[in-house]
């Protein structure tokens, strides 16, 4: 095996050299990413699912308000862990916003409006979804 040739330890991928692979050629998806990417699409279907039963229902229900912040928390969690580069794939998504609502459903969770919570639910939550759909 040539000298330098082994795995690339950032990514684990096999490289003949280091010249054939180095650091500033990784164009591909961590598994980080994909992992994070996973996660917010799940964390999304599960919304989606309270968004099914309805706004009137939603603001009733307590623990359904309870859980879509949580599940919001989770998607802005995975989003701040992405990678630049797919962060700057999608410039349409306002990644800092998204940063933004964890911090306040985590650490002032006393002053979220569950009807603001509701309109993130309803729309934010699927235009991210469709925003990564190619990753």
């Amino acid at each position: 095996m040539a000298r330098g040739a082994g795995r690339c330890r950032l990514c684990g991928r096999f490289a003949a050299t280091r010249r054939a692979h180095s650091s500033r050629s990784h164009s591909h998806l961590t598994r980080d990413d994909l992992q994070r990417i996973a996660d917010i699409r799940d964390a999304a279907a599960d919304v989606a699912k309270v968004v099914a039963l309805g706004r009137d229902s939603f603001l009733a229900t307590t623990i359904h308000q309870r859980g879509v912040e949580r599940l919001l928390e989770i998607i802005g969690e995975a989003a701040n862990q992405l990678s630049r580069e797919v962060k700057l794939r999608h410039p349409d998504v306002n990644w800092r916003d998204i940063g933004r609502l964890r911090v306040l459903l985590a650490h002032r969770y006393h002053r979220v409006d569950p009807a603001l919570v509701w309109v993130i639910a309803e729309g934010d939550v699927p235009e991210l979804v469709a925003a990564l759909a190619g990753e």
